[in-house]
């Protein structure tokens, strides 16, 4: 049986407006997963607030996070509210941000202290160990990290001072492990773009094919990437421009999500972090509540099997169409494809 362990990767890094930085992740194991540690201090002066944070802040400061292998293999991309969503559909739990608020005249929100998992092992399959990363056999890994303005990447409200923004990566290790094993590559790739019109029907979001795909999370916000909004009627993915594969209304794809991966629900925590938010918008009124606004899990490989994966290999087309309304041109549509790679190392 094999052992596992844990240590932090590097350094912490601070934050620096407008940057990008890296960690170096050591390539003398194989990973389940890495941890990203968060402290977070904010503060106001007299008549002042930091107030309305945005849904998954502090996390919206954080405008990319990559893991790159060998330079130029990219496993992870997204920003830190797509992880954020990305922990909830694993974790069955969506982080709270109420805590993030300092009221007019109050003195800074306490050092707070958060954290995201970057998964590499796929936990929402039934083999999630069959993608572990093995880094033996690659030259280095990078994170990195490009951080926002300030701020105004986490309140809607914000006059006062970000005093720590402090990030700290950690491993979860697997040793003992055969220098022959094989693996297949978890990939997470989030790409972003505009709303091509104020409404639609069955417009299309193309994807690449030769892949595996075990879903898509899909999450809409305004122009900054900052603001949720709620857009979207109905989704259909097609193989091949013909088979649906998969056909949802959006109000009960948001609905369904609510129901499978909100684990920590009704079972008297108060606020845990497990509770929905009940943001209204979107076309039709009342369509949010009791769910995440604005944000959809797509899942294909629902019974966890890679035989149930949306082979594309082959194909010459796989695209999600969707229908919406009421959306602004300036707003973006941000979809992260979950695939595998097949065990190629």
């Amino acid at each position: 049986m094999a052992r596992d362990f844990r240590r932090q990767a590097d350094a912490a890094m601070d934050f620096v407006a407008a940057s990008s930085r890296s960690f170096d992740i050591p390539t003398d194991s194989v990973y389940d997963h890495l941890l990203l540690g968060l402290e977070y201090q904010s503060s106001v002066g007299v008549g002042q607030d930091n107030s309305g944070p945005f849904d998954a802040a502090p996390w919206t400061l954080i405008k990319r996070i990559e893991l790159v292998a060998n330079g130029s293999d990219t496993i992870k991309s997204y920003d830190g509210a797509m992880l954020h969503a990305l922990n909830y559909f694993d974790d069955m739990g969506y982080s709270p941000t109420e805590d993030l608020v300092i009221t007019v005249d109050s003195t800074n929100t306490g050092n707070i202290r958060l954290q995201l998992q970057l998964d590499l092992a796929s936990r929402d399959m039934n083999e999630p160990q069959t993608t572990y990363l093995d880094a033996r056999k690659l030259t280095n890994i990078e994170l990195r990290i490009t951080f926002g303005a300030g701020l105004a990447d986490i309140y809607t409200t914000a006059q006062g001072a970000l005093d720590t923004f402090r990030l700290t990566p950690y491993t979860h290790e697997i040793l003992d492990l055969a220098t022959e094993s094989r693996f297949s590559v978890n990939e997470e790739i989030m790409t972003q773009e505009s709303f091509p019109a104020n409404t639609r029907t069955d417009g299309r979001f193309k994807q690449n094919v030769a892949n595996f795909y075990r879903g898509w999370v899909i999450e809409t916000r305004d122009q900054n990437a900052r603001a949720v909004v709620d857009r979207f009627l109905k989704f259909t993915v097609k193989e091949n421009g013909t088979f649906s594969r998969r056909v949802w209304e959006a109000d009960q794809l948001k609905i369904y999500a609510s129901r499978m991966y909100q684990g920590l629900v009704g079972i008297g925590l108060g606020s845990a972090p497990g509770l929905p938010t009940t943001a209204t918008g979107g076309p039709t009124a009342g369509r949010s509540g009791g769910s995440r606004s604005g944000l959809y899990y797509l899942n294909i490989a629902e019974d966890g099997s890679a035989e149930s994966l949306l082979n594309s290999v082959g194909l010459s087309d796989v695209s999600i169409y969707a229908d919406w309304n009421g959306a602004n041109v300036t707003d973006v549509v941000r979809i992260c494809s979950r695939r595998w790679v097949p065990n190629v190392r």
